[in-house]
């Protein structure tokens, strides 16, 4: 999450991944996207 603050701190936009299923390896880019703290790509 270091990333995500960082980017927010600095006005970056953030990018997450997107898979077609949801899994515990994949849980966090799912709640980015879901929260609207990252898009998806």
């Amino acid at each position: 999450m270091h990333t995500m603050r960082f980017a927010r701190q600095y006005g970056r936009q953030s990018l997450a991944a997107t898979f077609p299923r949801r899994i515990d390896a994949n849980a966090g880019n799912f709640e980015l996207i879901d929260n609207n703290l990252a898009s998806p790509i």
